[in-house]
């Protein structure tokens, strides 16, 4: 009897399972992923996608200005989620999309 290994992606260990420029996650046959982590991913506005991740993932640079936007807006998404769940223990993941949304929209 063979033995089938499947990989769960979890809240906590998610990260590790972006692509290369953090806007999705490729969910392959052997992954399981968890409500929460599908909360978070949601909450950081990462695409699902289904399969592998191709080899070559890296967008194409238009500009560095561009690039650098997208990733500092992801980084700051991070850096909020983070902070309403470190700081002020928001787990609610419709009430954390809320303040994320009211907060963006003031940056």
């Amino acid at each position: 009897m063979r033995a089938i290994s499947k990989r769960l992606i979890t809240k906590n260990n998610y990260e590790s399972f972006l692509s290369q420029d953090k806007t999705a996650l490729y969910l392959e046959s052997d992954m399981i992923l968890t409500p929460g982590a599908k909360d978070a991913l949601r909450n950081l506005a990462v695409t699902i996608k289904y399969g592998k991740e191709p080899e070559n993932s890296c967008p194409v640079k238009d500009s560095g200005a561009t690039e650098q936007t997208g990733t500092d807006e992801a980084e700051t998404v991070k850096q909020i989620v983070r902070l309403l769940k470190d700081d002020f223990k928001i787990e609610d993941a419709s009430t954390m999309t809320e303040i994320l949304k009211r907060v963006l929209e003031k940056l």
